[in-house]
């Protein structure tokens, strides 16, 4: 293009403006998509409240005296389709504050649960997926309200 070429010019401005304008609008969709997951966990902590504030959790009648509870929280993760699985709660006690250790997770991830609330038989869906470098690790680690050390969950194959 020549400087003559005005019209070629003009149609460069209006494509590098329309460039910045598409990637600002992707960010910000990517940010209102973070904060509608946020506020989801914030109401389903929300709820939570709320049904403790008007039950009393019954005890477990199968129980003897003196006999430990074992685990209420336990896990599983289902493979969707692709490289979407499901977290999901195969416990009898609702899951607090979970947190799924990024630095364990595969390179490429979307959407794990970070200080969320799943409910017994409930799941949380995620994106995993490997790469050429760093391929698909066999379990994922997840910790929740009174558990503090992390929880290795296999991955299925």
């Amino acid at each position: 293009m020549s400087w003559g070429d005005v019209p070629g010019w003009v149609a460069l401005v209006v494509a590098l403006v329309a460039a910045s304008l598409s990637w600002r609008s992707l960010r910000w969709e990517k940010q209102s998509a973070e904060a509608a997951v946020q506020s989801a966990n914030e109401a389903a902590r929300a709820n939570l409240i709320a049904e403790r504030a008007l039950e009393s959790k019954p005890t477990d009648p199968a129980l003897a005296p003196g006999q430990p509870a074992g685990p209420r929280v336990t896990w599983s993760i289902e493979k969707i389709s692709g490289a979407e699985y499901v977290l999901r709660n195969t416990g009898s006690e609702i899951a607090e504050h979970v947190y799924a250790d990024k630095a364990n997770a595969p390179v490429l991830n979307r959407n794990l649960p970070q200080d969320s609330v799943i409910r017994p038989g409930a799941g949380h869906k995620m994106l995993l997926k490997g790469s050429w470098q760093s391929p698909m690790p066999t379990e994922l680690h997840v910790r929740w309200s009174g558990q503090d050390a992390w929880v290795a969950v296999p991955l299925p194959g």
